[in-house]
């Protein structure tokens, strides 16, 4: 599961919904000590959802907590939903942890700016990335014990220090799939005595959306028309102990795409998407290229329109088998999938950017689903107001970060 990052490296975090959860795992970055998880409380929004006819499914509509932008004295530059517990990078690659509410605690130390996180889905297992490619993976449930550390590759020579588009870690903590210029498997179960330069195993296979270790395969979506062999959206499921590709799947074309809850989601410039990658029909006309299988397609579960006007900001969020959440500007959508119908809208008090050199741009929006589905944390980014490159050191101090936490609604009749 994808976590905010700030400005891929950029993105904060994601929103957290409105109810108790109980909070039982960490979700972390590199090493360190764990903060105990205690029951975590997320207050209600006071506005409930619309009253529709008889019966007709509702929502409490979440109200968004801000998180600090500040831990430990470092900027927070990107953040993770756990199961009842936000996990933190930071400017000087500290790594916290704590449940909403409580005060971070440091868990591990990174060499460099945090950029990248990920929890597996169990929430037990915290995956951590720094902008000099040091990758480290910490156990919430031991958080005493020795963090595994590794170097994320490139494929290419030509990337010194790649910082992964996608990562994602499986369930036993053993294995970290990362996306650079190729998806790199990189196996830790030799612990954290094992060599750190170990390259990892490729995947022949780049430009993808997301990536997620799922009933013990690694399940990709792509919507790159190089990788999807021509104008669809793909998803490729590969055998984790293997790495072959058993399964490849293919939908209409899409600008975004997201694995979350068994199901692929994807956005155009104006409508959503719920698509089912495990139930498919015969492709007319497909063949199998050499050690792929043959293309089959996808089925639709529920489509609907977002917006009557298109946009290049919608983009898919999180699902949890019964809402689907979408980002359209600075508002979040929650709709089932079911009815199509619209249940509750979040707007987030960051909707435009100040700007010295022209328009004032929209902010930019990413987003962390905890793997209980209980909580979304949403992280926002403007870049510095003139035109200092929001890459440099300069652009980073100059840039504007918020975070923000939501129960993730659930539906009521």
């Amino acid at each position: 599961m994808k976590s905010p990052d700030a400005g891929s490296e950029r993105s904060p975090g994601r929103v957290l919904g409105t109810r108790a959860v109980t909070a039982v795992l960490a979700t972390a970055l590199t090493a360190g000590v764990l903060v105990p998880l205690i029951v975590l409380w997320l207050g209600h929004g006071a506005a409930g959802g619309r009253p529709g006819p008889s019966g007709a499914p509702q929502v409490t509509v979440p109200r968004p907590r801000p998180l600090p932008q500040s831990v430990g004295g470092a900027r927070v530059t990107t953040i993770a939903a756990g199961n009842g517990v936000i996990a933190y990078g930071t400017e000087d690659g500290g790594l916290y942890a704590s449940p909403v509410g409580a005060d971070p605690r440091r868990i591990a130390r990174l060499n460099e700016r945090v950029v990248k996180l990920a929890f597996d889905s169990g929430g037990r297992w915290l995956a951590a990335v720094d902008l000099g490619s040091r990758l480290a993976v910490v156990d919430t449930a031991r958080p005493n014990s020795p963090v595994a550390v590794r170097s994320i590759r490139a494929q290419s020579p030509l990337y010194r220090f790649p910082v992964p588009s996608a990562l994602a870690i499986d369930s036993t903590g053993s294995r970290v799939a990362a996306q650079t210029d190729a998806i790199g498997i990189y196996d830790l179960r030799g612990g954290p005595s094992a060599p750190h330069d170990d390259p990892p195993r490729w995947l022949d296979e780049v430009g993808d959306n997301d990536l997620a270790f799922v009933d013990g395969d690694l399940v990709t979506a792509s919507t790159d028309p190089g990788v999807c062999e021509g104008d669809y959206t793909c998803v490729h499921v590969y055998d984790v102990s293997t790495l072959r590709m058993e399964r490849q799947i293919r939908f209409p074309v899409a600008v975004n795409a997201l694995i979350d809850h068994g199901r692929l989601l994807s956005t155009t410039l104006s409508h959503a998407f719920v698509l089912d990658y495990r139930t498919t029909s015969p492709q007319p006309g497909a063949t199998a290229a050499p050690g792929r299988p043959r293309p089959a397609l996808g089925s639709t579960v529920a489509e609907k329109t977002i917006s009557t006007r298109r946009s290049p900001s919608l983009r898919p969020v999180a699902y949890d088998g019964h809402l689907v959440a979408v980002m359209l500007d600075a508002r979040l959508v929650f709709f089932e999938p079911a009815s199509r119908r619209t249940l509750a809208t979040v707007r987030l008090s960051f909707a435009t950017c100040p700007s010295t050199a022209g328009p004032a741009p929209l902010a930019e929006f990413s987003t962390s689903f905890s793997p209980d589905h209980k909580t979304l944390a949403v992280a926002g980014f403007c870049p510095p107001a003139n035109d200092v490159d929001d890459d440099t050191e300069e652009g980073r101090r100059l840039s504007t970060y918020r975070y923000w936490v939501l129960a993730y609604p659930s539906l009521s009749r």
